[in-house]
């Protein structure tokens, strides 16, 4: 079994037993569905750790959340390195779960981000384009989009209380759906397509994110699903696509991965290829 993180983590075989048909996860993350791992982080973190965890605050006025870079070793937020070396073992120990979840995506498996946000979602504050509670997909800087997906593993370490989203529609859904496509496009079109250059895949997807969040149609129309997630537990999700929104909890783990699309069950879905179909659909429809 091949590891692709920077952090050079020991491969442990995890305990849990392997879910029949596992394919059928790794197309399910891809399709925009949850995932729901039986296994919950009090498993590797103790009541202690957790405590520890859940006190955290981010020093700097520009820090909402702590998080680890594992490419640089570099942890933003925070000169602990107690916090450190904990977000490392948790890192470690859930690379390995995840990996044994889905072990057809080992080779491609890269994770890139490890995020503590223990600030309460229900505060709803800041711009529309930074607010949590509002239906949106999440976004990576630095080219991801040429060749990955992005796969977020959450993990509510609150010890009491539960997390509560809203699942909205995928992206996928979206583009297929007549009212919210043109919604988007219009949305959109300002400046989008003035130049070849702009015709760039992760261009055009930050321009769509932007345009979710401030589309009235998606966040008053759009069909959605109320999820709660207990104390300690975990879920997956292929973030890029999933539409989705924070209504309430705090004290949030997350490792951020990408998934290379040589490894995916279906690279068909991979937003790159998504984009430059609807790009090919209605260039000349946003362009009059």
């Amino acid at each position: 079994m091949q590891n692709n993180h920077s952090l050079n983590f020991h491969i442990k075989i995890a305990s849990e037993v392997v879910p029949v048909a596992v394919s059928s996860l790794e197309l399910g993350l891809e399709r925009g569905e949850l995932i729901h791992p039986s296994w919950k982080i009090d498993s590797i973190v103790s009541s202690e750790e957790a405590a520890f965890l859940c006190s955290q605050k981010p020093s700097g006025f520009w820090n909402k959340i702590i998080s680890f870079n594992p490419v640089d070793r570099k942890l933003v937020g925070s000169n602990s390195k107690t916090l450190e070396q904990l977000l490392i073992r948790l890192s470690q120990d859930l690379i390995c779960k995840t990996q044994y979840l889905f072990p057809s995506y080992n080779s491609g498996l890269q994770l890139i981000k490890v995020g503590l946000n223990n600030t309460e979602a229900a505060t709803k504050s800041g711009e529309t384009v930074d607010r949590d509670d509002l239906l949106h997909i999440d976004t990576c800087k630095g080219g991801f989009l040429n060749s990955s997906r992005m796969l977020k593993l959450s993990c509510n370490i609150d010890p009491t209380n539960f997390r509560v989203w809203e699942k909205g529609p995928t992206l996928f859904h979206l583009f297929n759906d007549e009212r919210s496509r043109t919604d988007l496009l219009a949305d959109c079109k300002k400046g989008l397509f003035r130049t070849g250059v702009n015709l760039d895949p992760e261009f055009v997807y930050a321009k769509i994110s932007g345009a979710l969040r401030q589309s009235e149609l998606i966040q008053k129309k759009a069909s959605r699903k109320l999820i709660n997630f207990p104390s300690q537990s975990c879920w997956l999700a292929m973030t890029d696509v999933c539409l989705h929104s924070t209504l309430r909890g705090s004290n949030l783990l997350e490792l951020v991965f990408m998934v290379r699309e040589n490894v995916l069950s279906a690279p068909e879905l991979s937003v790159p290829r998504v984009l430059s179909s609807f790009l090919a659909s209605h260039v000349k429809q946003a362009a009059a």
